[in-house]
C-alpha cells in the first residue's frame, strides 16, 4: 500500500505541478492581453469593444485561476 501511494506520489505530482504551471502561464498572458486591451482603450474611441473584450478576457481570466485553484486542491 505505502509503495502504491509512493508510485502515485512519484508519478502524479509533478504532471499535476505542470498542469498548473501550464494554468499559471496562460494566466499570465492573459493578463499581459488585457493590460494591452486597456492601452488600447485609453488611446482610442473605440470604448464598447473594448470594454467588451475585457469582460471576456476577464472571464477567462477567472475560470483559468479556478482551474488552476482546482488542480492544486486535488494534489
Amino acid at each position: 500500500m505505502a509503495q502504491s501511494v509512493q508510485n502515485l506520489v512519484r508519478n502524479e505530482v509533478p504532471m499535476a505541478e505542470k498542469h498548473v504551471a501550464a494554468v499559471q502561464n496562460a494566466i499570465k498572458t492573459l493578463v499581459a492581453i488585457r493590460r494591452e486591451l486597456v492601452e488600447k482603450l485609453e488611446s482610442s474611441g473605440q470604448r464598447a469593444n473594448v470594454w467588451q473584450e475585457l469582460r471576456d478576457v476577464q472571464h477567462t481570466i477567472e475560470a483559468l485561476i479556478r482551474a488552476s485553484d482546482d488542480e492544486r486542491n486535488r494534489t
